[in-house]
């Protein structure tokens, strides 16, 4: 395999690089429209106004949000983190390339790793999130049970009560 194969994938496909370029983008996309989701919330409470029809716009972020959170699940399970081999392709167009445009390829192992880090990230975030929130969804559950056998307990007592005045 050589450097370019590992970082831009097979001739002809999609490519390891441009996944992390849409990857990046929609990232970028996502958390911006996030903020702005935030100030506009803040902005209302702070004003008492409604959010309006534009809230409406920013919910729809959250369908991005979990799209995104598959489309990294996916790519960091299916694809493996891109490897720069030591060795030159055979046509030496890799040294080649990179001599002309002054990199190493250090730098791009380095920055590929910190971009595929990156996402692993979000892979290991998306898990505890779904952790945490099962975590929260039970105490609910156990909370809300305890607190409805508590007031059936409360209603028998009141109704046993009622019967008692009503025979006296």
């Amino acid at each position: 395999m050589t450097g370019q194969e590992a970082v831009c994938g097979e001739a002809g496909s999609f490519g390891n690089a441009n996944h992390y370029l849409l990857i990046y983008w929609l990232l970028f996309i996502y958390l911006c429209l996030q903020m702005l989701d935030e100030m506009i919330e803040l902005f209302s409470v702070l004003n008492q106004l409604e959010k309006g029809a534009l809230g409406l716009f920013f919910e729809m972020n959250y369908l991005v949000g979990v799209i995104l959170a598959i489309y990294i699940t996916w790519f960091v399970v299916a694809i493996p983190a891109p490897t720069i081999p030591t060795e030159l392709d055979e046509n030496g167009k890799m040294l080649k390339f990179l001599k002309e445009a002054g990199i190493s390829k250090e730098n791009i192992a380095n920055d590929y790793a910190q971009m595929h880090g990156w996402l692993y990230f979000h892979f290991v975030y998306l898990f505890i999130s779904m952790i945490l929130s099962l975590v929260v969804f039970f105490i609910y559950t156990t909370i809300n049970s305890k607190l409805s056998v508590k007031e059936s307990n409360s209603k028998e007592k009141a109704g046993k009560e009622t019967a008692k005045v009503g025979q006296s």
